[in-house]
């Protein structure tokens, strides 16, 4: 009777023991705004920004509350918790082929990878970034793929897009309908808490839908807390943990990590989820401010801004959580990362910037001329960062495809699963190699041209009639290609965006594409040539094999450099 009353008691221990060392890290913590640093507080609680604390609220006026703001990155949050009710419901499958069920807008590829609910929550669908969402457009209209799917993340306004109408197909419902059902009504919100936009065009829908106060909060609330307004599981267990915890795309170990929905970043020794926002680029247009949450789910608290994520707030978060929040977890990612093999793997090129990825041949131009580095890999953990600006960095290798500066940057380079990409400080860069030199594929570029017109001077060649059929060839094919150019330079957007006139584009696209083949037929007229002694006689002898070489050679670069731009045997208008 005693070693059973004593076996009871050491297991009670145990139990006790076991419980109160469930991760300390796991838990929730309380912070009270009275007991915070007055600047800090000033940057968490004004007329713009409010923090939840599990089921409390800290800083929501009664006017916020109703008002409605811009939702801006909050808007794939509404998207995603609707599209996760859908999957609890069983009205569809994250890894399923949109294509199957949109055939119209998303036509299927066995030839490429099959874009699925997934990428888009994860936000590695690879739909180029338009350079305008305005006009009356439709949806097909930007639906440029110019990546794989799954390879690479980046902000996908499309993508969202896309997700609403596949949403609308499988709920045999519209959009508005489905949010009420899936979302509002859980929560307890009045239909009236959220608008979509009106805008003509077809991204405008998400672009400008705009929520109450009162709808940010409780959206907020659902990355700390899994209940809906009865007191139940919003979701279930282990959807709830893709939307707010696991991992379901990442780069490397250190680098950019997605879950559902949200993307994972760093500050300070912490990690927090965030709403994707879009990125800030020289050659792209600022995205508009709207709502969005910096959520530490383990602390179970939500810093909420109505008007974008700064520094400050960043800075004012990151000194709440040195106060407040039990010590950091050991970040076991460097041990992970030491697991990765980079073995006889040199990294050395020209890269760049690609974090809005155009269709736009002058944005990718511009791109090219003022957001590129080059990288110098010295095989013994050293590597070099050249920018266009002259700037030059070095860093030192931490870990496999991981390099840290002395100034504290950091070179997170993908593993071979993602192929060909960089982060430096947060912003992407996509390896380009020889075709990212500059001097090549961009100051080049008019010599090319003049050498290629010159063969307009034997227009009037008496030596044989194939000698006047390569000089009409060389100035036609030359004249075609600087048109169709100038083109996709300056007009692709009113084109396919204004005009809807996608049958201009693929005109002129032919007609640069024909005057490429034209080109690339003079050095087949210069062997025929030389092999036919068919040369022009006197002091013409001397001069025409060399002129000769250099349009064959010419002819040549200009090809690599059409393929460099991506517009060599690119037809379709999007």
């Amino acid at each position: 009777m005693a070693k059973s009353i004593i076996a009871f008691w050491r297991l009670a221990v145990v139990l006790f023991c076991t419980a109160i060392s469930v991760p300390l890290y796991a838990q929730a913590i309380s912070v009270n705004p009275d007991t915070l640093e007055a600047s800090v507080r000033a940057q968490v609680i004004n007329t713009n920004r409010f923090y939840i604390n599990g089921p409390i609220t800290q800083g929501l006026s009664a006017v916020t509350a109703n008002q409605h703001y811009r939702l801006g990155p909050m808007s794939r949050s509404v998207l995603t918790l609707t599209a996760l009710r859908m999957l609890a419901a069983g009205r569809l499958d994250l890894d399923e082929n949109i294509a199957r069920t949109l055939p119209d807008l998303l036509p299927e590829n066995p030839f490429r990878v099959a874009v699925t609910p997934r990428h888009i929550l994860t936000e590695t669908a690879g739909f180029a970034v338009p350079p305008r969402t305005d006009g009356l457009v439709t949806l097909d209209h930007y639906l440029t793929q110019v990546r794989t799917a799954g390879k690479i993340a980046h902000a996908d306004s499309v993508g969202w897009s896309l997700l609403a109408v596949f949403l609308e197909a499988k709920g045999a419902d519209t959009l508005e309908n489905l949010i009420n059902k899936h979302l509002l009504n859980p929560l307890g919100l009045a239909s009236g808490s959220l608008k979509l936009g009106t805008g003509a065009s077809a991204l405008s829908r998400l672009q400008d839908m705009t929520g109450n106060g009162a709808l940010i909060a409780e959206i907020s609330r659902l990355t700390v807390r899994n209940r809906d307004k009865n007191g139940t599981r919003f979701l279930p267990k282990d959807i709830y943990a893709q939307f707010t915890q696991k991992q379901s795309w990442r780069m490397h170990p250190v680098g950019p990590r997605r879950l559902l929905g949200s993307a994972l970043t760093d500050v300070g020794k912490r990690s927090y989820i965030h709403p994707p926002t879009e990125p800030i680029s020289a050659n792209f247009n600022k995205a508009p401010l709207g709502a969005s949450f910096v959520t530490f789910p383990k602390q179970g608290i939500s810093f909420v801004t109505l008007n974008g994520i700064d520094p400050d707030f960043l800075h004012a978060i990151e000194a709440i959580a040195d106060q407040s929040f039990l010590p950091a977890q050991p970040d076991n990612r460097i041990a992970q990362a030491q697991g990765l093999s980079d073995r006889n793997i040199r990294f050395n090129g020209n890269y760049v910037r690609s974090d809005a990825p155009s269709a736009w041949l002058a944005h990718r131009l511009k791109t090219l001329a003022s957001e590129r580095l080059t990288l110098s890999d010295t095989s013994d953990g050293t590597l070099y960062l050249e920018f266009t600006n002259g700037e030059r960095l070095t860093f030192q290798k931490r870990a496999p495809y991981l390099f840290d500066s002395l100034g504290g940057e950091r070179v997170i380079l993908s593993p071979y699963r993602q192929g060909g990409y960089l982060v430096l400080d947060g912003t992407l860069y996509r390896f380009i190699g020889i075709l990212g030199n500059t001097e090549f594929v961009l100051d080049l570029m008019p010599v090319v041209m003049l050498i290629l017109l010159s063969s307009a001077v034997y227009l009037g060649s008496n030596v044989s009639p194939r000698w006047r059929r390569m000089a009409l060839f060389g100035t036609l094919g030359t004249l075609m290609v600087a048109g169709g150019i100038a083109a996709d330079y300056y007009l692709w957007p009113k084109a396919v965006f204004i005009w809807d006139s996608s049958w201009l584009v693929i005109l002129w696209r032919i007609m640069l594409n024909t005057g490429l083949a034209l080109v690339l037929s003079l050095p087949l007229f210069a062997i025929s040539f030389t092999r036919k002694n068919e040369m022009p006689q006197g002091a013409a002898i001397f001069i025409a094999p060399l002129h000769l070489a250099l349009i064959s050679v010419s002819a040549l670069v200009l090809f690599l450099i059409l393929v460099a731009w991506g517009v060599a045997g690119e037809f379709s208008a999007y």
